[in-house]
């Protein structure tokens, strides 16, 4: 399980509970559960304004905070099979953030194409005091990682060790796995540093960085191997780039996040090669080859011209020359 967390800046009047249960009438959204909201839950259907006035009346108890409203987002890939399990691990994810006792509200969504939930609650408990918002975003993530398990220091070794190893024509290709890996990076000072999860998980000076890559040589023979392969199968499987959108929560927007084929699936399922393609809006740019049997990533205006990885052949050229898969 994959959790993306996100926090929304603290409000004062509790609207996500109203935004939250207009979803729910309107049919996009389900209230999953909602806990320590004292009598209220002696209300058969408890409405908007029954939960925010609970929740006015406990921040009511501490007269000098303002902004008292917690409003988190828990959202994971895709859909989820199994609603229970991911409200269970919000209920775990709020005690691991000390919202256990307070009074809150679980909503899943449904408006997306990854499954999310939302989660309203206060920030004042009822004896008064304030639940510390310090460091709250990192905070929100460590916790994440331990109702999952997951040890980021670990995951980053044994995903980020291998790619020093790979051969890169510039510290950009470099970069580029990161990217696709999901780690931040960036050079200030004179230091690269790796980041994830909110976290600066390497610092290490950048011109050992480019020594490195520096020392890196592409082996023509190799080269040519790659480009065997694609011209193989780019005339026997669609080569037809499409556009993958991140869908934004809270807004039906979204934005072109990558392309995919299904010779660039094929590819990297048969042969361990990776088609990255470059793209400026829905405009692909480039493209650059990884070879993950050998280690190598290759900057695709090596291999051939862009237009003839990515412009549609006939479909009867197609259909004569599928290979099965």
């Amino acid at each position: 399980m994959r959790v993306i967390v996100r926090l929304f800046t603290r409000g004062r009047n509790f609207s996500a509970v109203h935004y939250n249960m207009d979803k729910v009438n309107q049919g996009d959204a389900k209230l999953l559960t909602y806990k320590n909201f004292g009598i209220v839950h002696a209300i058969c259907k408890p409405s908007a304004s029954d939960f925010k006035s609970y929740l006015e009346a406990v921040t009511a108890l501490n007269y000098r905070s303002r902004c008292n409203q917690f409003h988190a987002v828990l959202s994971l890939k895709g859909k989820s099979d199994s609603l229970q399990s991911f409200e269970e691990f919000a209920i775990c994810w709020l005690k691991e953030m000390g919202y256990e006792k307070q009074p809150y509200l679980i909503f899943a969504h449904f408006d997306t194409s990854n499954t999310h939930l939302h989660i309203v609650s206060t920030n004042v408990t009822l004896n008064g005091s304030k639940i510390s918002d310090s460091f709250d975003r990192p905070r929100a993530m460590s916790a994440v990682h331990k109702v999952l398990g997951i040890d980021p220091q670990h995951e980053f070794r044994k995903e980020i060790g291998p790619l020093f190893s790979y051969r890169y024509a510039n510290i950009d290709e470099f970069r580029m796995l990161l990217n696709g890996k999901g780690y931040r990076n960036y050079t200030a000072n004179g230091v690269f540093n790796i980041a994830k999860y909110g976290k600066i998980l390497l610092r290490v000076s950048a011109e050992k960085i480019n020594n490195i890559i520096a020392n890196h040589h592409l082996d023509d023979q190799r080269v040519q191997y790659i480009r065997e392969v694609i011209n193989n199968h780019l005339t026997r499987v669609d080569n037809t780039p499409e556009p993958h959108y991140q869908l934004f929560t809270n807004s039906y927007s979204k934005r072109v996040c990558g392309f995919s084929s299904e010779l660039s699936r094929y590819l990297l399922h048969h042969h361990q090669l990776e088609i990255h393609y470059l793209f400026n809006d829905l405009d692909i740019t480039g493209f650059v080859a990884i070879d993950h049997n050998q280690r190598v990533v290759v900057n695709g205006s090596v291999l051939m011209d862009l237009q003839r990885l990515i412009s549609p052949l006939p479909q009867s050229y197609h259909s004569s020359k599928t290979i099965r898969r």
